[in-house]
């Protein structure tokens, strides 16, 4: 998962000077708007869908927008504006997907595991992160940038199987870890953990200590 975002990092910064740098500022701007937004509708459906679903629908999601890219950059025109849009759209599969990567990992593993795996998860997350800038700095001299899209789609949809593994492993479990009992919806809505921050006595406590 880490390696095909951070395939597409590097083509951010170049879409963000394709673009124009005179609009970066309107791009950070719209950025956060999209960002609000998509955090909203993702918290909307996520509290409607079983959560075994939710992350092969995200990444799946996000691999027909990664194949658009790939369309649009390779026989498409307007060049410029799809640079723009890339920019905005990479925050916001930054966001999702490590969310939902990080969403499942929770939901898997009792607490126990989770202190004893974690640290191999990070690890594991930090070589993706490392391998993926230099299988950019590797190709994009010999490809140009829209095979990088496709690379990023093969290994997203690899983290899809993966991730379909774990969840029926942890169905198969037992008790004690979320998956095994039934996939049930998160429930909620797209406002209730703002409000469980601020209904939380640790929230209320500090408030009070800096009164």
């Amino acid at each position: 998962m880490l390696s095909s975002f951070y395939i597409l990092r590097p083509i951010r910064e170049e879409m963000g000077i394709f673009g124009g740098r005179e609009n970066l500022p309107w791009l950070f701007t719209a950025t956060f708007v999209v960002m609000v937004l998509a955090a909203t509708a993702y918290a909307w459906l996520a509290a409607r869908v079983p959560r075994a679903r939710i992350l092969p629908w995200a990444y799946h999601f996000f691999s027909l927008n990664l194949l658009l890219f790939f369309a649009l950059w390779e026989w498409g025109e307007g060049r410029v504006v799809l640079a723009r849009v890339y920019f905005v759209w990479l925050s916001v599969f930054n966001l999702l997907v490590v969310s939902v990567f990080w969403s499942v990992m929770a939901d898997t593993f009792r607490s126990q595991q989770g202190k004893r795996l974690f640290g191999l998860v990070s690890a594991g997350g930090s070589a993706g992160a490392i391998a993926g800038p230099l299988l950019t700095a590797l190709l994009v001299k010999r490809t140009g940038i829209a095979p990088l899209f496709l690379l990023s789609i093969v290994l997203l949809q690899g983290a899809v199987v993966l991730g379909g593994r774990l969840v029926r492993w942890a169905e198969r479990e037992g008790p004690g870890t979320l998956y095994a009992q039934g996939g049930e919806r998160l429930g909620g809505g797209p406002f209730a953990g703002f409000r469980a921050v601020i209904a939380s006595p640790y929230y209320l406590g500090t408030v009070e200590q800096m009164e």
